[in-house]
């Protein structure tokens, strides 16, 4: 069973892809299915496939 999607604007780091050792700082609001940190970071890899390397700053859940 899939559980519910939720909004969530995520505030994240992630590995620059011109400077690895640089970290960018980014923000999105996007459909989050659970509530739990790996669920997060599901949602970011699925809209950012070619990114990695994830740093989950802050959650906000949306209504």
């Amino acid at each position: 069973m899939q559980k519910k999607a939720r909004r969530a604007r995520i505030s994240f780091q992630h590995a620059s892809t011109l400077a690895p050792e640089k970290r960018i700082n980014a923000s999105v609001i996007t459909q989050v299915h659970g509530d739990s940190e790996e669920a997060v970071l599901e949602a970011l890899k699925k809209t950012y496939p070619h990114w990695n390397d994830f740093v989950v700053v802050r959650v906000e859940w949306l209504t």
